[in-house]
């Protein structure tokens, strides 16, 4: 036999009369409990029944109803659900007088509870004996004033409707048929998108935050969040550079919606322009999340990828036209995040930006994570110190400089000109040469107090006063230094940051850098990979290296889908470009986007996911899945569509 469980729980319940009640009748031909039907009532959605259809091989339908105060504790619904399960009798399919023992739900908590006590949590256990199907109908208190019950022939006949009208939209948005792919391929193009659209919730809740003028985590709320989450099971909340990322895709499908979300995430910015990197909203949220990554600091930023989106949204002259209010009710928002990010964020030396929360006093950690930044372990300079400054941070604030200064001519404030000067300053190819430019390697860097002579060790035993070795007071393994840092380039790693002024398309199409950038793109020791551009090159020191004890390398050689498409993105653009690197660049582009194309597929068809990252070595699938957050932007590589 095997099961499923249905759970509805109602919030905070006070004198406002919400309910949920199940009807269910003992059947005696097969010795079970089943459920009927279940109505209940909240002032959001009126009165409402949720019935179940007879579905094959269906032999229980049993639940489970309880009163918990003052709301339901989602995190204990495991523990509820054992507490309230009991061995039921069913009649044996072989014969009427066998019966066998099936673990269904219990009723009524406590046992034999009437109903007038309005439990605000109920679970119905669907029992079956081989493959079925279920209806499950939500109707609504208006239900009376429709002709059919939308079940059996009236919701087949609907949703073959509806299906045949998504995959024409599909079609026509993406153009997978056109293109030739087969039937595989779009499938796994619509269940990228289904499931990111699938993804969507409703978050409501206070988050912890550190500020400066607090002693202890305060709570920040309440909030209400419509965001996206890069993967249920695992990551079940809202990110912020995430954020951005999806609805690159998401747009394509339904800008209206895509807007929306983005002004909801803007909605939570506090009166300094700061908005939270993670939206951990509440007990529930908390509870899948690592204590040391739950109290958000309000000095720690997150890549502006909404930046980046907004100049894609901006590219588009009738959309931007026809949404004018919107960005013009959106600008100040975003003007006071710009203005936070640029005045929290900047550098000690005029034009460059440094990445806040490093951790400079850990001897824990290899190379101190960069947890802002959204590429957390990649390797940055040793010695974290205030004098560093980032690459990646200062090519999102050209391009976000850039957006400022259009949205700030469009909606006609004051400080256009005080933008268009940033945007001219920090897109100023020289600028970023004099300060980022490695000659010797051909490469962009990171600056800081910087070795590579670095690794970790397992502390001595302590000998203790009978001369026996004894374990030492701090069992981790530590960083030893084994040469001093001194203040450079960090030109020993090569990686996802240093390709950002390709990514952001910051680099003349006619320079001779960009010939340098695209002859390391494509060598196998670096970077190119037969399943797409690995985040860390081979030659690096800390290549597929632990930070520390308990952390395996995260963004240390693996393959992950969003930098793969800014790569893409951009490649296309400078195959578009008279220049001399132009015939390269389409070459590039069109090798890299048939291999990771390619690999993503190989893994859906053999596990049925879209993961978090990619093996490099062997392009398997790795991190979480299902992973359709940025993952799911194969689709737009399958398509084409980068701008």
């Amino acid at each position: 036999m095997h099961s499923f469980i249905i759970y509805l729980a109602l919030g905070d319940i006070g004198a406002d009369g919400s309910y949920v009640r199940p009807y269910s009748a003992h059947d005696k031909q097969l010795g079970g409990q089943f459920v009927d039907k279940v109505d209940g009532y909240t002032p959001e959605l009126g009165k409402f029944v949720l019935r179940f259809a007879n579905g094959k091989n269906v032999v229980a339908r049993s639940f489970l109803a309880a009163r918990v105060e003052p709301e339901p504790d989602l995190r204990k619904m495991k523990e509820l659900l054992i507490s309230g399960t009991k061995v039921f009798e069913l009649k044996s399919e072989k014969s009427e007088q066998e019966t066998v023992q099936h673990l269904g739900l219990m009723g009524y908590v406590p046992e034999n509870a009437p109903p007038t006590d309005r439990p605000n949590i109920l679970l119905v256990q669907v029992t079956f004996t081989d493959s079925t199907s279920l209806d499950v109908i939500f109707e609504s208190g208006s239900v009376e004033n429709r002709p059919d019950a939308l079940t059996g022939g009236v919701f087949d006949k609907l949703l073959a409707e509806r299906s045949k009208a998504f995959h024409d939209k599909f079609e026509k948005t993406f153009g997978l048929v056109a293109k030739g792919y087969p039937e595989f391929y779009q499938t796994m193009g619509q269940y990228a998108l289904c499931n990111m659209v699938g993804s969507i919730g409703y978050f409501y809740g206070s988050n912890l935050v550190q500020g400066p003028y607090n002693s202890q985590p305060v709570p920040y709320g309440p909030h209400a969040l419509f965001a996206t989450v890069p993967s249920r099971p695992f990551f079940p909340r809202g990110f912020l550079w995430d954020e951005g990322f999806h609805h690159l895709l998401l747009r394509k499908f339904d800008s209206e919606l895509s807007l929306e979300i983005l002004g909801s995430w803007l909605d939570l910015m506090n009166v300094e322009g700061w908005i939270p990197r993670e939206m951990i909203l509440g007990a529930e949220a908390e509870h899948k999340v690592p204590a040391e990554f739950v109290v958000q600091r309000n000095s720690v930023a997150n890549p502006p990828m909404f930046f980046y989106l907004l100049s894609r949204y901006l590219a588009e002259e009738k959309f931007a036209d026809k949404h004018a209010a919107y960005l013009e009710k959106v600008y100040p928002r975003l003007k006071a995040w710009y203005g936070w990010l640029n005045r929290t964020q900047s550098g000690r030396e005029p034009g460059t930006y440094r990445w806040r929360g490093r951790n400079a006093t850990t001897d824990l950690e290899l190379n101190p994570k960069t947890l802002p930044s959204g590429l957390d372990d990649y390797p940055r300079a040793s010695h974290p110190t205030d004098d560093e400054y980032h690459l990646d941070l200062v090519c999102w604030m050209s391009v976000s400089s850039k957006v400022m200064a259009e949205l700030a001519g469009r909606v006609k404030d004051a400080d256009h000109a005080a933008f268009e000067a940033t945007a001219k300053k920090l897109s100023d190819i020289e600028h970023l040469d004099a300060k980022h430019w490695s000659e010797k390697t051909g490469r962009y860097c990171d600056f800081g107090m910087h070795t590579r002579h670095v690794k970790l060790v397992k502390p001595a035993p302590v000998m203790g006063p009978d001369g026996r070795p004894r374990p030492p007071p701090r069992p981790d393994m530590t960083r030893e230094v084994l040469r001093a840092p001194t203040a450079r380039l960090v030109t020993d790693t090569f990686g996802y940051v240093s390709l950002f002024p390709l990514f952001l398309r910051l680099i003349p199409a006619d320079s001779p850098k960009l010939g340098r950038i695209l002859e390391q793109l494509t060598d196998a020791d670096l970077l190119w990979t037969s399943f797409g551009l690995r985040s860390l090159a081979r030659t690096s020191p800390l290549y597929s290296a632990r930070n520390t004890e308990h952390d395996p390398p995260y963004w240390r050689g693996s393959v992950w889908m969003n930098m793969n498409f800014l790569a893409l993105s951009s490649l296309k653009h400078y195959s578009t470009v008279t220049g001399p690197h132009q015939a390269t660049a389409f070459k590039v582009y069109s090798e890299l986007r048939g291999a990771v194309v390619a690999n993503v597929a190989r893994e859906f068809k053999r596990t049925g996911f879209l993961w978090e990252h990619y093996n490099d070595e062997t392009g398997h699938g790795e991190g979480t899945h299902p992973f359709t957050g940025w993952t799911s932007l194969v689709l737009l590589m399958m398509s084409e569509q980068y701008d």
